[in-house]
């Protein structure tokens, strides 16, 4: 980890507009996976960790949920619902849950079905009822869930 790489991909998360969402994301994506590995990992100084998450967290804010990501994004569920247990970094479970309820939006077919195999919503409903999360981070898992369950409603 080095300080000049960190600041290149924080001012790579900037985004005004649509056509800087894959630059922002890919940007945010990289830098989730080095936080999601805790404080104790971060080496560099400046830009902090908690600078970074700041960042990140504000940028995530600016996205729009129902555009689809691309097809050049990928990403991986088990992965991503493992980012969900996160509860010292909620901005890490922000993320995943973005993703995931992005996800269903855009892709309720293969999402929903996706995330019913990996037992996903009952991962979901456990956080709910664990407590101790965000706000933000709570109306994307309600969200998840109603999508999903009448996406299996309708079927």
């Amino acid at each position: 980890m080095a300080s000049d790489m960190i600041s290149m991909f924080k001012k790579l998360l900037s985004y005004e507009n649509e056509e800087d969402f894959g630059v922002s994301f890919k940007a945010a994506d990289f830098l989730i996976i080095l936080a999601s590995y805790g404080p104790e990992a971060w080496t560099v100084v400046k830009p902090s960790r908690d600078e970074i998450l700041e960042k990140i967290d504000q940028v995530m804010h600016k996205w729009d949920i129902n555009k689809p990501i691309g097809r050049k994004i990928r990403w991986s569920l088990p992965t991503v619902l493992s980012h969900l247990d996160s509860y010292s970094t909620p901005v890490v479970q922000y993320w995943a849950a973005w993703l995931i309820c992005n996800s269903v939006i855009v892709s309720p077919k293969r999402s929903c079905e996706k995330l019913e195999s990996r037992d996903g919503l009952v991962k979901i409903d456990r956080m709910i009822q664990h407590g101790g999360l965000r706000d933000d981070i709570v109306i994307l898992l309600e969200k998840i869930r109603t999508f999903t369950v009448e996406y299996k409603e309708q079927r």
